[in-house]
């Protein structure tokens, strides 16, 4: 009997580790409707095991911006599988601050540049203008400085699809009222 246990023991632990993964893989593709998706069917003993915790976890300090967390969270990794899903989540969210910080400031230094990109301390600088290097061409290093390229015409009021995303967000409300 105690056999039967314990294989059911590590049946169980690795379903667990599979669906952390899946829910890490889902956060790093963006797909948080399949994310959610998939946490409103595991079970409760599920949700509580340490895999799924630790995408959950993630997902809401991704919800909040909470991006520094996310870094740390890093070092606490449930399984070293989860180290390629970790790279991949900074990227995608360096990506996104990238895309922030060019519409918001003209000019930057390059240690605010490096540390708002998530860039660790130690060689931060190296680090931070070899990614640049790869990812934003249009981005200009003078001396200690970073200046945005883009940032000269920003986002515009006009650049926004308002009545797309308004149809959208109905289209949303009336989905959501025939399920209910």
């Amino acid at each position: 009997y105690s056999s039967s246990s314990n294989a059911n023991t590590v049946t169980s632990e690795l379903r667990n580790k599979v669906q952390g993964l899946n829910l890490m893989y889902l956060l790093v593709s963006n797909r948080l409707s399949d994310f959610h998706c998939q946490v409103e069917l595991l079970t409760g003993s599920e949700i509580s095991s340490s895999f799924v915790q630790f995408a959950l976890n993630l997902e809401r300090e991704l919800m909040v911006g909470s991006y520094g967390r996310i870094r740390s969270g890093a070092a606490a990794l449930p399984d070293p599988l989860y180290s390629t899903f970790m790279e991949q989540l900074i990227d995608t969210v360096r990506e996104s601050i990238a895309d922030s910080i060019e519409v918001s400031y003209k000019n930057m230094s390059l240690s605010s540049a490096s540390s708002m990109l998530l860039f660790a301390k130690e060689k931060s600088n190296d680090n931070f203008l070899s990614w640049l290097e790869e990812n934003r061409g249009d981005w200009i290093v003078e001396g200690e400085r970073v200046l945005f390229a883009g940032s000269e015409g920003g986002v515009k009021k006009e650049d926004i699809p308002a009545l797309k995303v308004i149809s959208q967000v109905l289209g949303y409300a009336e989905e959501l009222e025939r399920i209910i």
